[in-house]
């Protein structure tokens, strides 16, 4: 199961923002979960994968019924619930851009030695 961060708006008003940051990451089935609280897909965005867990439904959907109550049987009723795992397809993923590597200079030696056409060439 993935684990990532997002920005909450809480109770969908996008004047009041929270950040999940790293040290405190969700797991991606508590995202949906949170979606379901805060009133929609819209305002749990920005995710990111930041880790992964081992996979369990039974035990997850215990750790999020003991923090948001009957609201975690409601999106995930039954014993064994079937659980997202991977936000890699979630609508607001954003996906850690590639490492920017520095252009290399050329050396001297390398160095484009093109000669400058002269005068003579130019049309007058």
């Amino acid at each position: 199961m993935d684990l990532c961060t997002c920005l909450i708006n809480l109770s969908g008003e996008s004047k009041t923002v929270v950040r999940i940051p790293p040290p405190r990451p969700k797991t991606y089935a508590e995202i949906i979960l949170l979606r379901a609280v805060h009133g929609g897909t819209e305002n749990v965005r920005d995710v990111k994968i930041v880790g992964h867990m081992p996979d369990d439904p039974v035990t997850e959907k215990a750790r999020l019924r003991a923090i948001y109550g009957k609201m975690a049987d409601e999106v995930y009723p039954g014993v064994s619930p079937n659980m997202p795992t991977e936000a890699h397809n979630d609508p607001y993923f954003i996906a850690d851009p590639k490492p920017a590597t520095p252009a290399k200079r050329k050396s001297k030696e390398t160095k484009d030695t093109a000669e400058a056409p002269s005068p003579e060439e130019f049309p007058g």
